[in-house]
């Protein structure tokens, strides 16, 4: 898992990019099992800290959280609690999906039992009477 941090209108802080570090491998890596690429870019939009995060490539799928708070601190927080989220959400989508997959496949396989079909690679077909 690879992190790139972007600060704008802001000075560099190693701190903040520690401990967003840790907050996003604590969200992310549990959530996923592959690699994905991160972007984090903060910034200062008037009073508000931003705190701007991608996530690329998780479960073949591109995340985006953008949060605005008094303290940056508190953007990282809410922003690793957004993709928290979306994370968990698209994993659940992903299960969903898989269920229905096997339980069309099952219901596939019991009619073509009844019918006597042969299946021919995904597709079934009717044996031809001799």
């Amino acid at each position: 898992m690879s992190i790139r941090f972007a600060f704008h209108q802001l000075d560099p802080s190693p701190a903040l990019c520690q401990y967003t570090e840790e907050k996003l491998l604590g969200v992310v890596g549990k959530l996923t099992k592959k690699a994905p690429m991160i972007h984090v870019t903060f910034s200062r939009r008037r009073r508000d800290s931003v705190a701007h995060c991608d996530v690329l490539g998780a479960y073949g799928t591109d995340l985006h959280a953008e949060v605005k708070a008094p303290s940056l601190y508190g953007a990282v927080n809410q922003m690793t609690e957004k993709l928290r989220r979306q994370l968990k959400r698209h994993k659940d989508k992903m299960k969903h999906h898989k269920s229905h997959a096997k339980q069309r496949a099952d219901r596939l396989h019991s009619i073509a039992e009844h019918h006597n079909l042969v299946f021919v690679g995904e597709r079934a077909a009717v044996p031809l009477p001799l």
